[in-house]
């Protein structure tokens, strides 16, 4: 190994241990950005429960809060769906096919298509923070 590349080795480990180093020191952060993330989503499934209870009981279609410090909350109350049975004249292949085999012949046409045989994958770092004991 020529002095050039143990140099280049030296180099490339302490950049490594650096960064381990630093992902070590940010632990204490990300466990506290995690608590904080889950109290907020605890904060706004309650918030939204209640607003929609409000709204159902006033028949409002959306309801507008503002905190005090200017956050602006919005909720759109659901509507369920409405729907009903209807006749509609749908083509169906198949009975094509059955009854009149040699017209769907001349109508199928050769056509060239991209077609997926599987899905590509983004490059993914996933770091696991150690369980609390």
């Amino acid at each position: 190994m020529s002095e050039f590349e143990k140099i280049a080795n030296e180099l490339v480990e302490e950049k490594e241990e650096n960064l381990l180093v630093k992902l070590d020191a940010m632990e204490e952060n990300i466990k506290l950005a995690d608590s904080i993330t889950k109290e907020y989503n605890k904060i706004k499934k309650t918030l939204k429960e209640q607003m929609l209870s409000y709204g159902k009981s006033n028949n409002l279609e959306q309801i507008k809060w503002v905190t005090p410090k200017g956050i602006k909350i919005t909720l759109s109350v659901g509507r369920d769906e409405i729907t009903e049975e209807q006749e509609v004249n749908e083509f169906k292949e198949e009975i094509l096919k059955e009854k009149y085999p040699k017209i769907y012949e001349e109508c199928c046409v050769k056509e060239t298509k991209i077609i997926t045989l599987e899905n590509g994958s983004n490059d993914r770092l996933v770091i696991t923070l150690p369980k609390d004991k």
